[in-house]
């Protein structure tokens, strides 16, 4: 996918629009989003995870090098003992620090790395494309048309996945399977880096569902800008 489009390719959007909207007193906007969330909370999940494994790593090497007892002696030797020259100890404050360090590091890693995305469920990441369309639903004032029929196209780049969220005007009369095969037909395209035309694709599928149930009034108007908003 992109992170970016030409002012010809937003036009041509932008057009598409138009021309499904003359069919139609609904309305259609679309917003592209570079990601729907940090995950730093899911970074912070997975840095605390290894932290905790390192004491059992050290453990588990411990008891594969010596017996069982002296590898709980060489790991929580008390205050007051004196341990042999050869063995290997670690006491709690060495713990603590390799955990923060692990912690530090694998934290820093996923963050600057971008890896976090693809250590993130897709459950997860669908959840917030989810959160972040009904939030761009009510920001953009979708849902104050007059016959509450507007349509938000959602597209969340970094996760790859796209939300169509429909006002009640018209969520009602339509099979969620139309909506589906909006998002198919927008992905499709759009995993090859077509993102423009997939969005097309959609937009014609959208619009084709707003004008068989909603057709154009005398006194129409424009309510929502034709615009791709990019964020």
């Amino acid at each position: 996918m992109i992170t970016t489009m030409s002012q010809a390719e937003r036009t041509e959007i932008a057009n598409a629009i138009k021309a499904q909207e003359v069919k139609t007193s609904g309305e259609i906007y679309c917003v592209v989003a570079r990601r729907s969330d940090d995950y730093s909370d899911i970074i912070m999940i997975y840095a605390v995870f290894l932290a905790l494994l390192l004491p059992l790593g050290i453990g588990f090497y411990n008891f594969i090098e010596l017996d069982f007892a002296r590898s709980f002696n060489r790991i929580y030797l008390p205050w007051n003992d004196t341990p042999k020259q050869a063995d290997f100890v670690i006491n709690i404050w060495q713990i603590l620090t390799l955990q923060t360090l692990v912690f530090i590091c694998a934290a820093i890693i996923a963050k600057y790395l971008k890896i976090s995305i693809m250590l993130v469920p897709k459950f997860v990441k669908r959840q917030n494309v989810h959160k972040a369309s009904l939030e761009q639903f009510t920001a953009h004032g979708i849902h104050q048309t007059d016959a509450r029929t507007g349509v938000l196209i959602y597209l969340s780049q970094a996760e790859k996945m796209v939300e169509v969220v429909a006002d009640k005007g018209i969520y009602s009369k339509v099979d969620k399977a139309v909506w589906e095969d909006a998002v198919v037909k927008i992905l499709a395209k759009s995993k090859d880096g077509d993102l423009v035309h997939g969005l097309i694709d959609g937009i014609e599928t959208v619009g084709a569902v707003l004008a068989e149930h909603f057709a154009p009034s005398e006194n129409d108007v424009n309510e929502i800008s034709d615009s791709v908003v990019f964020i």
